[in-house]
């Protein structure tokens, strides 16, 4: 499981570049919304995207079919996945929101609250989204999977824009009583829950998948 976190580790830090570019712009175009704190957004949702390379490089080097020639067994492979998946969304949140709090200090917008809510909804787009795409990419393999990826990312994301969007052209308050609490504690248990089904159900379909 080590040696697998590090190849992976490894392959991110040599092609790190296109998935940074690409993490900056999303946080920039939600932080036009007003609120500094969405930067943290862009950045824990390049998790998925991360695990995503590192699945296609494994698929093109050959390093998938070889695996299965080891003692690493398929449920350690998908596993490893998930588990990258959670710790690069971390580092995500750590970085983004150590820009996004910052940020919100020096422009003089910053809310603690909305900080972290915002933190929370970051985790749970992350790792839903995420572990949506690990699915995909086990379930159909890196070409067909394509499609399924760019859902995974825009349809969370623009639901949440969506509805900052109608939250404040209707007037409606989500930072008081009960939207808050579901938002900001109940939507990360949700998206661990989530994580945790979905990480079954790969396991489930890669043992049974022929190469």
């Amino acid at each position: 499981m080590r040696g697998l976190i590090l190849k992976d580790l490894y392959n991110m830090l040599k092609n790190i570049g296109p998935t940074l570019v690409t993490t900056i712009c999303v946080g920039l175009l939600l932080m036009v919304q007003g609120n500094p704190s969405l930067f943290v957004i862009g950045f824990a949702i390049a998790g998925g995207g991360i695990c995503s390379t590192c699945l296609r490089m494994d698929e093109n080097a050959g390093w998938t079919k070889f695996e299965l020639t080891t003692p690493i067994s398929r449920a350690t492979v998908v596993i490893e996945k998930y588990i990258l998946l959670l710790f690069l969304t971390l580092i995500g949140l750590l970085v983004g929101g150590t820009v996004s709090y910052v940020a919100g200090i020096v422009t003089g917008t910053q809310d603690i609250s909305k900080f972290i809510m915002y933190v929370s909804v970051a985790f749970s787009i992350s790792i839903i989204s995420g572990s949506l795409i690990i699915f995909c990419l086990f379930k159909f393999g890196m070409i067909k999977a394509d499609f399924f990826t760019a859902i995974c990312y825009v349809v969370p994301v623009g639901v949440f824009v969506v509805a900052l969007i109608a939250a404040k052209k209707f007037g409606w308050d989500i930072m008081m009583g009960s939207s808050y609490s579901v938002i900001t504690y109940l939507f990360p248990i949700v998206a661990l829950i989530v994580g945790v089904l979905t990480a079954l159900a790969t396991i489930s379909v890669y043992r049974k998948k022929q190469f």
